[in-house]
């Protein structure tokens, strides 16, 4: 909670002990600074009960605070210009009778002039919501957990948050990507046998296309609606051709790897017990009409 440093702060306890000094008759050397605070007080009540849009839950944050971070910019620039002393052209010296006059006039204001605070978020995405982006952990190339800090003048020593700084970049890529890897291949002088490096995990030297790729191929035409000579056009454009005929090759095999489980399927649906088919929601008028005269037996199924 944050009061606002233009405003004088009091304790209770303070104001009831200068009551009893009151009616005891019996003030202390500080009671006038005390006394004069208080008045200080009143004023700004009263200054702020004068001006627009001011209510009693914007007096109450005013006079014992409020969280910051439930103020809109509007509102907390707001609450900041009613707060400063003399805003909207009011004064403390006003006479009584030109307080309550400016208090009834402005105090009939619209609900349409009352500011609003935004709401919370700021309509991102958040980094969770990229499953499928690649994942690189970076690492300190010059410090690392346990060393001292290189700022001049500490002698603290630096350790891991469990929380990392996340940054999503965004690249574009054709389709279907490819890779190059360059292998070095030794000879030797006398026997002439070659030996070449070996590729990464996960990349089979006897195929040249990997499974994904086939599956993005098949997707992009077949649920993305993507023809293959407008997926073979963006291709070369960005540099990795791929010809419609060896789409098709590649499609064929997935279809080949997938039915077999289409034949389990059609295996299975022979012997279902039930079947719920609903192909439109159109009625056809012709079947409607001898639905109609027919007989409530004969329209039974069997």
């Amino acid at each position: 909670m944050k009061n606002n440093p233009d405003i004088p702060a009091t304790d209770t306890t303070e104001i009831k002990q200068l009551i009893n000094r009151l009616k005891q008759g019996e003030l202390d050397q500080g009671d006038a600074q005390l006394i004069e605070k208080l008045l200080n007080i009143l004023l700004t009540i009263v200054s702020l009960l004068q001006r627009k849009r001011t209510s009693i839950r914007r007096i109450k944050d005013l006079l014992f605070g409020i969280k910051e971070k439930k103020l809109g910019k509007d509102e907390a620039k707001n609450i900041a210009e009613e707060s400063r002393p003399g805003a909207d052209g009011s004064s403390q010296t006003d006479s009584p009778k030109e307080m309550s006059s400016k208090s009834t006039c402005e105090g009939d204001s619209s609900p349409q002039e009352v500011t609003r605070p935004k709401r919370p978020g700021h309509g991102r995405m958040a980094a969770s919501d990229y499953l499928g982006a690649r994942l690189v952990r970076l690492n300190h190339q010059e410090m690392a957990p346990g060393d001292s800090c290189p700022e001049s003048g500490c002698e603290g020593h630096l350790h891991q948050l469990e929380q990392p700084n996340v940054k999503i970049y965004l690249t574009g890529q054709p389709l279907i990507s490819a890779t190059m890897y360059e292998r070095p291949v030794l000879r030797c002088s006398d026997c002439f046998k070659r030996y070449v490096a070996d590729l990464p995990e996960g990349v089979n030297k006897d195929e040249k296309f990997d499974d994904t790729a086939d599956v993005a191929i098949a997707l992009y035409k077949y649920s993305g609606g993507i023809p293959f000579y407008r997926q073979a056009r963006m291709q070369e454009s960005c540099g990795v051709p791929l010809p419609e005929s060896m789409q098709f090759e590649r499609c064929e095999e997935v279809a080949n790897a997938g039915f077999p489980v289409y034949r389990h399927l059609i295996k299975l649906a022979a012997d279902g017990k039930l079947f719920h088919i609903d192909d439109t929601r159109v009625r056809i008028l012709s079947c409607y009409r001898e639905d109609k005269y027919r007989s409530s037996k004969s329209r039974q199924s069997v």
